[in-house]
């Protein structure tokens, strides 16, 4: 059996502050293990802005019917379009409850290199990550 193997830092996410906070350590000389719970980002694939919206099969718009199954809270971002939707988390995969009368949007991303964008939303009753989506945005 191979011995267990160790690190002087573990780093939750890729995203702006975690890549960032991975150069750093490595940079510093410590042996350091990034965790991130999304695929990885093919640029030439999966980085689509520069289309037209003439040229996408919805104009942009992305299938509605889809994203309101999949991805109805996601979908309330201004940034969940048919070209970015493929990055934000489908709800249904990752549901979240919130006390009655007391709505909070979360916009997730999941992906490799994460992006700073992924709570840029302006959603009115809250926005953010975090590792632990019960908790409504008490952090």
């Amino acid at each position: 059996m191979s011995e267990p193997t160790t690190f002087d830092a573990i780093v939750i996410g890729s995203g702006i502050t975690g890549g960032w906070a991975a150069k750093e350590l490595t940079e510093k000389g410590l042996k350091t293990l990034v965790l991130e719970a999304g695929r990885s980002v093919v640029p030439e694939e999966d980085y689509v802005e520069h289309v037209p919206q003439w040229e996408m099969k919805f104009r942009g718009m992305g299938d509605r019917r889809k994203l309101a199954d999949e991805q109805p809270i996601q979908s309330a971002c201004y940034a969940c379009d048919e070209w970015s939707s493929k990055f934000f988390i489908k709800d249904k995969e990752h549901p979240y409850a919130t006390d009655p009368g007391k709505p909070f949007r979360w916009p997730g991303w999941r992906g490799l290199p994460a992006s700073a964008w992924h709570c840029c939303c302006p959603c009115r009753e809250a926005s953010g990550s975090s590792s632990d989506p019960s908790s409504g945005g008490n952090r």
